[in-house]
């Protein structure tokens, strides 16, 4: 076993626990630079990474969210949760080299980390910045509150920001990467079933889906927020429909039907995200029929069983109906939403005949 000297042992073990803040990043890329500014700061950067560098950094620790358990755990009882960023020389390499200090090895690894994040972009940064169309925009963005939900109009409510994080989260971005892999940055779909006041909508505009189809039999709360408020924004890609989701798939099925029969996928989304409690049955009808067969992805709260109102539980499906993921708490957030109003079992004040909705014929 190699023995290093004691002041290099605690270099080592300091470097362990640096690791820059996220926030150092957050504005920091060189996709949207011209090639003639980016390549030379590029250069710089492996240039200081190479030498040391000549300035150093106070310690400062980051998180990130990722999803916890191996690949041979099952979906079921994968969560999320935050781990500490590792920065990029851990190895006693450093040491061999007569780095000792903490100095010396903290620098290091802060420009090691900025060139990393220069130059390995994720993908949905880069759909970001390749994008020149106005991006879309609810004023209610931003309105949202941990564990708590925010009366958005007579007939929905802003959810808690757990609901956004987990729209955000990695099960969807990975339905993203495929379809980029496939097919490039064109075309992506995401539907957004009871999209409401739209900040859900924005949630998977800013993921990289700038194809969407929103939702909600209910206009007011998007007429507020989208499109009466003079901050609001719908690009030409995102399409709102005044619709229940019966009607809507319904619809869907006259424009698209002979598009499946014939194994064309025009018209399938990548993602689809309900934003209201609804039972397995409707989530696996949507996940079968309208995802797109490779690698759609499907997130709904769905009633821990059925017709019963109180309490769901979220679950991402595949194409196929399977249930790649499920949690019945979100942080500290129990699942409920609001219920499905095309239900006959839908009662109380956010269902027929208190809220006016009109079930289908």
């Amino acid at each position: 076993m190699r023995h290093h000297p004691p002041t290099a042992r605690k270099a080592q073990r300091s470097a362990r626990q640096l690791s820059p803040h996220p926030s150092i990043f957050k504005s920091f890329s060189l996709i949207s630079m011209p090639r003639s500014v980016a390549l030379p700061i590029l250069v710089c950067i492996s240039c200081l990474v190479c030498t040391g560098g000549a300035f150093s950094l106070p310690p400062q620790h980051g998180r990130r969210p990722v999803r916890a358990g191996s690949s041979s755990s099952s979906s079921s009882q994968r969560s999320f949760h935050y781990i500490h960023r590792p920065t990029l020389l851990q190895s006693t390499s450093i040491l061999e080299d007569g780095i000792n200090s903490v100095e010396d090895i903290q620098r290091r690894s802060f420009l090691a980390q900025v060139a990393f994040v220069v130059l390995q972009p994720s993908l949905s940064q880069a759909a970001e910045f390749t994008s020149t169309e106005t991006p879309f925009h609810s004023a209610a963005y931003g309105q949202e509150e941990y564990t708590n939900s925010i009366v958005a109009s007579r007939d929905t409510n802003i959810s808690p920001k757990e609901v956004y994080d987990t729209i955000a989260s990695d099960y969807l971005r990975e339905a993203y990467d495929a379809a980029v892999k496939e097919r490039g940055n064109v075309g992506l779909r995401a539907l957004d079933v009871g999209a409401g006041a739209g900040v859900s909508t924005e949630v998977l505009y800013t993921m990289g889906y700038h194809n969407i189809d929103a939702i909600d039999w209910s206009r007011s709360a998007w007429q507020k927020y989208v499109v009466d408020d003079p901050n609001g924004y719908c690009p030409s890609g995102v399409s709102f429909y005044e619709l229940d989701d019966e009607r809507y798939i319904d619809e869907w099925r006259a424009k698209f039907a002979s598009n499946q029969q014939s194994g064309r996928d025009d018209g399938l989304f990548d993602v689809i995200v309900f934003n209201f409690a609804v039972n397995d049955s409707k989530a696996a009808l949507f996940a079968t029929q309208l995802l797109n067969k490779k690698h759609g992805r499907l997130l709904a709260p769905i009633n821990t069983m059925n017709d019963y109102w109180l309490k769901q539980t979220y679950k991402v499906m595949d194409s196929g109906g399977n249930v790649l993921w499920s949690a019945g708490d979100v942080g500290a957030w129990s699942v409920q939403f609001q219920p499905d109003v095309t239900q006959d079992t839908c009662s109380g004040v956010w269902c027929a005949p208190f809220n006016g909705f009109q079930k289908k014929k």
